[in-house]
């Protein structure tokens, strides 16, 4: 069973991935103009890919013709081609001249692997993966890190992008910013350490007390997906870390964004057995 953490996670999907029932009047009532931030072919691929993947396409199950998907989603027909094609190149589907295309029964025996990484790994990344620095610099306008860190406008911000990797495929990657004060006082070894904020913290002669992490989803621009090999337009999960010293004054705030189909953010909770929950107090 999946953990509440890794259902909390994915739970984003079904901002972009809204399931598509089988029957033609719920396709109709979505209507063509659903999900238009994303080209139409990654709509119609995520809509059936979410589908299979939660069982509501059993293998063998026959998929809707070409016909009705262009029906059902306002596309054309090449483009409901292109789709299917992404999908029977991950082994989802099979499509058999004259007969239809149908669920592959090899894709409920084998699932793909994804590389797991805990709530603990977002603070120091796990030993498999490697870390590569993909560029530095300093940002002086007032953007989301400004916001986050609580700096005013104008003031200088140092940021570095490290690309993780897990052996020669890029899992994702992330956009660190610190305060400009510490910039002279970084090395390029501190670039790649694995744990950002308690480096950053003694680096600008702080006590580390909290760490704070928020978990979205978005869409992968042009560079990132040149530098990882993602597609461009496919989903992304995006968490951002804000850490800060004993004083309340930021420490840093990170970007991450990682790659869902080769990587899965879990977490797990022991309990200790015959002891009591607390109760929350009502607020009146």
């Amino acid at each position: 069973m999946a953990s509440l953490a890794t259902i909390r996670l994915w739970q984003f999907e079904a901002n972009w991935r809204e399931p598509m029932n089988k029957t033609r009047a719920n396709a109709e009532r979505r209507g063509p103009s659903a999900n238009l931030h994303l080209s139409r072919y990654r709509v119609i691929e995520a809509v059936l890919r979410e589908q299979i993947v939660s069982g509501e396409y059993e293998a063998g199950d026959k998929l809707p013709t070409e016909a009705e998907l262009c029906t059902m989603f306002g596309a054309s027909r090449p483009t409901v081609r292109q789709a299917l094609g992404a999908l029977e190149g991950d082994g989802l589907i099979s499509r058999e001249h004259g007969r239809g295309t149908f669920v592959k029964p090899a894709w409920r025996r084998s699932p793909p692997s994804r590389f797991e990484i805990s709530f603990e790994g977002l603070f120091e990344p796990p030993q498999p993966l490697t870390i590569s620095i993909q560029r530095v610099g300093v940002l002086h306008g007032y953007g989301i890190a400004h916001q986050m860190m609580n700096f005013p406008q104008g003031s200088e911000l140092f940021y570095f992008v490290r690309i993780y990797m897990l052996g020669k495929i890029a899992i994702g990657g992330c956009k660190v910013h610190v305060p400009g004060t510490i910039r002279d006082k970084l090395s390029e070894e501190d670039f790649i350490t694995r744990n950002v904020p308690e480096l950053m913290a003694q680096r600008a002669g702080k006590t580390l007390a909290s760490c704070a992490l928020s978990v979205d989803s978005t869409l992968a621009e042009p560079r990132f997906a040149e530098i990882t090999g993602a597609q461009t337009g496919s989903p992304l999960t995006s968490i951002r870390r804000s850490s800060f010293a004993t004083d309340g004054t930021s420490i840093e705030h990170t970007h991450l964004l990682f790659r869902p189909d080769v990587c899965r953010l879990v977490g797990h909770k022991a309990f200790t057995p015959g002891k009591r929950a607390r109760r929350s107090k009502s607020i009146s």
